[in-house]
């Protein structure tokens, strides 16, 4: 009988860690952009525009740890440890910022914005 009451609280427990353990505190949130978005800036015209499917790479002392895509509006939300992490993106495009701080037990809201090198 006693074995019987063991299993369930057992599978419980079991279950409550598992949970536990793929929740994070910690990371990042925002919005990537493309900035600037056209050649051509006009004064009173914004000159950024969301980057859409965006893939973000985490890098800690040069090994990949990491990375996320942006919804269709350019945003994003990453669970990562707290520590001081190298971000890139897709293909010759320049990040910035090009580092990123994650403080314990906060979101921390970052925009990034991606210049494609269009002039």
């Amino acid at each position: 009988m006693k074995i019987l009451l063991v299993i369930p609280i057992v599978a419980l427990l079991v279950t409550a860690g598992a949970a536990g353990a793929t929740t994070s505190r910690s990371g990042l949130r925002g919005t990537a952009l493309i900035d600037p978005a056209s050649p051509l800036c006009k004064p009173g015209t914004p000159c950024t525009r969301p980057d859409a499917h965006a893939v973000l790479r985490f890098w800690h002392k040069g090994r990949l740890v990491a990375h996320t895509r942006t919804d269709g509006k350019g945003r994003y939300r990453i669970a990562l440890r707290p520590r001081t992490y190298t971000v890139t993106s897709t293909g010759t495009a320049v990040l910035k910022p090009a580092r990123v701080t994650v403080v314990t037990d906060r979101y921390r809201r970052v925009t990034f914005k991606i210049d494609t090198g269009i002039r």
